[in-house]
């Protein structure tokens, strides 16, 4: 279940930029303010949903608790692995990559947003975790004419 609302937010957020990058310019700002309150929105469903109790059944023989780390971005970039399940103690490094055209603009974890930092580790893992990347696309500032006389 996880990874389909992993996937479905994903989907959304690509969706969401493809809109903006296609839109008029005076509707820009309304849109840039609809993916804001999206992204909000989608994190606190995710997390609400990482709140699952840990579990021991995939690890009954050594009876350590797995938890759940959801990894999820907007369009213009990866963020592997998409994390799914860990087990108590254990480290995971998230790598996050722009795609080209695109730079990496913050990294929110358990919604605290910070600077883009990659990769990011949770290490000692003893709970449930969020982690999403947020990529915007670099302005073209290759208008000018560079032919000029």
């Amino acid at each position: 279940m996880i990874s389909l609302v992993q996937e479905a937010t994903s989907k959304h957020f690509a969706i969401l930029q493809e809109v903006l990058e296609n839109a008029p310019g005076p509707a820009k700002k309304g849109i840039e303010w609809a993916i804001a309150v999206s992204i909000r929105g989608s994190i606190r469903a995710i997390e609400a949903l990482s709140k699952i109790k840990p579990s021991n059944k995939n690890n009954k023989d050594n009876g350590q608790k797995t938890f759940h780390i959801i990894a999820s971005c907007n369009r213009g970039g990866t963020i592997e692995p998409k994390g799914i399940q860990f087990s108590q103690g254990e480290s995971v490094a998230f790598e996050i990559i722009a795609d080209e055209e695109y730079t990496l603009v913050w990294v929110r974890v358990d919604n605290k947003k910070l600077e883009g930092i990659s990769p990011y580790s949770f290490d000692d893992i003893d709970s449930n975790h969020t982690i999403h990347a947020h990529f915007k696309k670099i302005k073209n500032s290759s208008n000018q004419n560079d032919d000029v006389d």
